[in-house]
This record gives structure tokens, C-alpha cells and sequence, in this order.
């Protein structure tokens, strides 16, 4: 049946000049990528394909192509595909392929070296460069027509899709999952409220898009909410104080800002450039003007507040080994080998500023317009954010959450669920905070600690565990009332941790079986050698009978109290919902499905003042106190 949707649906939507090109025609070959040849082990290297999909434009004769590079591991099949953006808007997806959650580095000779922390290990992977304009993606007329709204983003989206399916057909039977940051969190709500629509329109025989999750890292996604987060968070990490001089200056910034909001009356707009302001202020007045200031450390680094950086760049510089991409890519034969015309295509480039110039949204409104419905309709949605990144910080995020209504309430409900989540270093094999977790009806928030606004560059293997969480990867763990989740770099490790735990009980199990016996042996041998007793004892097989009911009695309370522990250890899977009941068809989250009912969970954990638990380190069977934080120093809004 899906031969034939093929061929009807996918030809019927997509005009294109040139042939229709199969997985085959796109695989990349390793030994074409500098700095793969010396890895020895050829299960760490990807299998790999890469390419222009071309699809119909909006213009007579236009064909657009959206470059794609997509990464699974040689050996394990995966039945979840993810579709990778990045933000800008109109910054390149290969941001995540050479810098974040892809399986390469970039050193400054432009070779490639292996990622530990590659989300290719769990899932198979497509980054896309999208929309038209940015990274490689183009189309084949003169002049680029911008798209200048998400309505048109999101169209261009679908189309590319349908052509992606038609290359690569066998990934139709995959779990979709949307994933991203930044200015990624209006693009994946839009795609998802689109995909859901499409599967809407189709007839049961016919093959819909298995979309399942959202992950929304460090998301732009209520520009109004989050604009106004910009003050008090700076406060809140002691940026700036009332006692600035022009503190008074960023107050009436932020009135301004809410004031614009207030008479939006029925005319709604995408943004406010009364907001936008208040960031450009803060870096203005934040600004180290010593004259023993390198240069280099002049102005905050919105990515990460707990760094600096030239002004106005205030960020664009990072992270590290950025400049090292573009370089990659001029390595001779690179392009070819990821299908690339070298003379047509113009040098790579991170972002492009005419499409953050075009996309202006004149009609579109807001992506969190449409996260209510999307939960609703029982996708599971993860905003997950770096807890050091100013432009997208936590609090504007939680403040989002907290003013959108669904289901049957605003924000986290009293049955919200906080759960600490630490990881597990597989060389060190030391259980270490990652940060923490709250989760109610569909809708998971994770703030990773330490962490910047691309997570994954500088926290590679934790910001795995994100995807991990959500694929059910981690281990629950219940210490006097608290809830813990682990994840893992290496998942045979949690496996192993099982293991271990399986074995202590079972050690246990035996030793107190050993007693009872040794109980019943020593009353066995006294009854042989006592007196004899008076007529009016009881017989005695009535007391034997007595002895062995209460060691059953013993034993059964025992065996029941190690399998409950070793059971609730073994749990891989977390966030029970009190109503059992996420939506009308009675969806559960996908990573809580296997949990059974009587497990007594606290799940009013309280977080402290900051609503978040307190980061620790841990060590294995311990929680231990809190470690100084420690950043390891490593773009996406390309205007403020």
C-alpha cells in the first residue's frame, strides 16, 4: 500500500526537472570526510548520507532544495528518525552536525574528529538546513524569494518532507521525532500542528507521518513572555542592580515593553520592537569599560552569561571551533562528497541575515499559540534549557509554561512531578548532577545545569541524556522520598547498574534464607534433646507446624520487601500521572507506560526558593553535597 501512496500522493505534490534519487544516490563515503580515515574502529564512524532535496517553490519554474546530512550508526536499527534544526532564523542545521548533537567535531586544520556524545547513537538523525537561504539550502532561479512568514516556512517544510520520503521510503515506518533550538521553537510547533493536520486529511489506508515527540532546546518560542524575562533574570544573576545608573533607563524599557503587549487588543503582532530594545540596552550597559578589559571580554555573552566577549559581537564569536566549520568545508572534495556543486554553491556561512530580515511574520502569530493543541492531542513536548543562557533563559520559559493553558489548567498543576537528574560517567562510572526535571500532562521541562544555549556543545553527553529521557534510556531511582532519574553515556552501564543491584539482593535474599533454615535447624535439634514434656504441652507436630508457619511467615515478608526494592530500582521509566490520563484516548506518555500502579512517589518534592533542586555530585549509592560549578567554555539570534 505505501508503494502506491508513493506514487500517487508524493508525485502529485512534488514537480521536479531531475530524476527522483534513492537513499543510494546520497550515501556519503567516510573516506572522502577528512580525519575519518585514522579512526580505527569502524562502528564509531556514522553511515551517512547527504544531498540537495529539491521540491516545488512558489514561483513558475522554481525548484527549491533544502540540504540535508543525515547520520544512523552502522550496526543498530533504530525505529525513531529525528529531524534536527537550528535557529537564526536562517542559521545553518550543520551548527548541530559539527558543533552540537552530531557525531563530528571540527579541528582548526578542518578535519573531523569523533563526538562521544552524538545523538546518532540512539536515533538515526537528519539535519536540515531550512528555510531557503540558509546553510547550502537554495533554490535554482536567479534570485532567492525569502520566505517572509511561518505559514510559508511550514509549507516549504511539508513539501520537503514528502520528497524525503519518497528518497528514503523505508524510514516511513520510524517514530518522527522534531527537535532543535533556539528559533527552532517556532518552526517544530508549526511543523507538528502541520503533520498533524496532514494525517487528519488522510483516509486510515493511507500512510501517516508517525510524529511522536518535540524536543525544544533552549526554545524562542513566546517572544512577548520571554522579552520580559530579560530584566529580572539579570537581577536575579546579579548582572546589574537598582543601583546602576541607568537602571531607570531598563525599567522604562520594560514598561514600554509590557505596554505594547497590553494594547495589542485584537491586532496581535509576531514581536515588539519596544522589547527587542531591552536586550540591546542590557549589553549596552553591561559593558566592562576598564581599560584593563582585553578586548575579548568587554561585553556579556548572551549564550552564556558566565562568559564575556567583544562588543557588539556579545556572543557571535562563540562557541569554540566555530570558526573551524567553514574550513571543513573547503577542504578539497568535501563538497562532492556530500553532493555539492562546488562551483555553483557559495562558501558556507553560518548564518544568513536577509532571511532573519525577511521572515518577519505579518500573519503567523506565536508557536506557543499552538503547543496547547499539541499536547492535547497527545505528543509528548520537552523544552529543555541551559540554565547559563541568557537570550532564551529558564525563567522566560517557565514563565511560558506557567501562562499557557492546557488540558484543564495554566502551567504545572499541583500534581506536577520534579524529579533531580544526575548521570553516569562511564569512565569514571561516578553518578554527576545533570540538572533536574518537571513533568505534567505531556508537557516536560528539563533544566540542564551548566549548561549554555547550545546545550550539546558543551555538555555533549548529558544533552544525549535528554533524548534518553524521552526514549526511556534512564533509570528511577527513590531515596527517602526523593526521586532521582539516571542516565547514561554508555546505556550497557545502566544495564550493568541493574545488574549489580539484582545481584546485592539476591546476596541478600540468600543470607536471610540461611538464618531462617539455621532458626528452624537449631529449634529441630532442641526438640530432640529437651526433657520430655508434661501431657497438657501441645504435640509436637503442632509446634513444628508452628515454627515453619513463622519462618514462611518471616521469609514471605522479606522476599516481598527485596522485590519491591529491586523491582522500583529497575523501573525504566519515570513521571507517573496521578490521572493516568493525558488525553481523551487515554494516551500515556510514552516514557511512563510500563509503570505500575501502588508505587507511592512524593511527587510534591519541594525545590527550594528557585523552584529547582539543588545541584549535587553523586557518587555510586550515595547523594552527596553541592560541587562548585564549574562551566566548560566552549548562536543562533543573529540580531538583537
Amino acid at each position: 500500500m505505501r508503494g502506491s501512496w508513493l506514487q500517487t500522493y508524493i508525485f502529485a505534490t512534488v514537480v521536479s526537472a531531475n530524476p527522483v534519487l534513492s537513499a543510494v544516490d546520497y550515501y556519503v563515503s567516510p573516506e572522502l570526510i577528512p580525519g575519518l580515515s585514522i579512526v580505527e574502529d569502524e562502528e564509531l564512524i556514522p553511515e551517512m548520507y547527504a544531498g540537495h532535496i529539491p521540491f516545488a517553490g512558489d514561483r513558475d519554474g522554481e525548484e527549491i532544495s533544502y540540504f540535508f546530512w543525515k547520520f544512523s550508526h552502522p550496526r543498530q536499527y533504530s525505529d525513531s528518525l529525528v529531524f534536527w534544526f537550528n535557529g537564526g532564523p536562517g542559521c545553518s542545521s550543520m551548527d548541530g552536525a559539527l558543533l552540537e548533537s552530531g557525531p563530528f567535531r571540527v579541528d582548526a586544520d578542518g578535519s573531523v574528529y569523533l563526538n562521544e556524545g552524538s545523538w546518532h547513537n540512539r536515533a538515526d538523525i537528519v539535519y536540515v538546513d531550512q528555510p531557503v537561504g540558509t546553510g547550502f539550502s537554495t533554490s535554482n532561479l536567479e534570485s532567492i524569494n525569502y520566505d517572509e512568514d511561518l505559514e510559508t516556512v511550514t509549507e516549504h517544510f511539508m513539501r520537503f518532507i514528502d520528497s524525503y520520503f519518497q528518497s528514503f521510503p523505508d524510514d516511513l515506518d520510524k517514530e518522527l521525532v522534531l527537535a532543535g533550538e533556539s528559533y527552532a521553537g517556532q518552526y517544530i510547533p508549526f511543523f507538528a500542528d502541520a503533520i498533524m493536520r496532514h494525517n487528519a486529511g488522510l483516509d486510515d489506508d493511507y500512510v501517516k507521518y508517525k510524529l511522536k515527540a518535540l524536543l525544544i532546546g533552549n526554545g524562542w518560542v513566546d517572544p512577548s513572555t520571554q522579552s520580559l524575562s530579560y530584566l529580572p533574570f539579570a537581577v536575579e544573576k546579579g548582572l546589574i542592580d537598582q543601583s546602576h545608573p541607568n537602571f531607570p533607563d531598563l525599567l522604562k524599557a520594560h514598561e514600554e515593553c509590557q505596554n505594547a503587549i497590553n494594547s495589542k487588543g485584537s491586532e496581535e503582532k509576531f514581536s515588539y520592537q519596544e522589547c527587542e530594545k531591552i536586550i540591546t540596552l542590557l549589553l549596552k550597559y553591561t559593558k566592562d569599560t576598564s581599560s584593563k578589559v582585553d578586548e575579548n571580554q568587554v561585553c556579556l555573552n548572551v549564550y552564556d552569561y558566565t562568559l564575556r566577549d567583544s562588543y557588539p559581537s556579545c556572543g557571535m564569536n562563540w562557541p569554540e571551533g566555530l570558526q573551524n566549520v567553514p574550513e571543513f568545508f573547503s577542504k578539497p572534495g568535501v563538497m562532492e562528497a556530500l553532493h555539492l556543486d562546488s562551483e555553483k554553491m557559495q562558501r558556507w556561512h553560518e548564518c544568513d541575515s536577509k532571511v532573519l530580515e525577511k521572515l518577519s511574520n505579518p500573519k503567523s502569530r506565536p508557536s506557543v499559540n499552538l503547543l496547547p493543541s499539541i499536547l492535547e492531542s497527545g505528543l509528548d513536548v520537552f523544552l529543555f534549557n541551559g540554565d547559563h543562557d541568557f537570550i532564551c533563559n529558564n525563567k522566560g520559559v517557565l514563565d511560558t509554561i506557567n501562562n499557557m493553558e492546557w488540558g484543564t489548567h495554566s502551567g504545572f498543576s499541583e500534581n506536577s512531578q520534579i524529579y533531580e537528574w544526575y548521570h553516569l560517567d562511564s569512565q569514571t562510572y561516578e553518578e554527576q548532577v545533570a540538572g533536574y526535571v518537571k513533568h505534567d500532562r505531556n508537557l516536560t521541562f528539563i533544566s540542564v545545569y551548566n549548561a549554555s544555549h547550545m546545550i550539546a556543545s558543551d555538555k555533549s553527553l548529558i544533552s544525549r541524556g535528554v533524548l534518553d529521557i524521552y526514549m526511556n534510556n534512564v533509570l528511577l531511582e527513590v531515596q527517602d522520598g526523593q526521586n532521582f532519574l539516571l542516565s547514561a553515556d554508555d546505556l550497557a552501564d545502566l544495564d550493568n547498574d541493574e545488574e549489580s543491584e539484582d545481584q546485592d539482593d539476591a546476596d541478600d535474599e540468600d543470607t536471610n534464607n540461611e538464618h531462617v533454615d539455621d532458626e528452624t535447624d537449631n529449634e529441630d535439634l532442641d526438640e530432640h534433646q529437651s526433657e520430655p514434656k508434661p501431657s497438657d504441652e501441645p504435640p509436637k507436630s503442632f509446634k513444628r507446624f508452628v515454627v515453619v508457619a513463622a519462618s514462611c511467615s518471616v521469609i514471605a515478608v522479606i522476599a516481598y520487601f527485596l522485590y519491591f526494592k529491586r523491582f522500583r530500582r529497575k523501573i525504566r521509566a519515570i513521571l507517573v500521572d496521578p490521572n493516568h490520563r493525558h488525553d481523551a484516548q487515554n494516551k500515556t506518555v510514552s516514557w511512563a507506560d510500563d509503570l505500575e500502579d501502588g508505587l507511592d512517589f512524593d511527587i510534591d518534592q519541594e525545590m527550594g526558593s528557585s523552584g529547582k533542586p539543588t545541584p549535587g555530585s553523586k557518587k555510586k549509592g550515595s547523594y552527596t553535597s553541592v560541587p562548585s560549578n564549574t562551566v566548560d567554555e566552549s548562536f543562533e539570534l543573529d540580531d538583537f
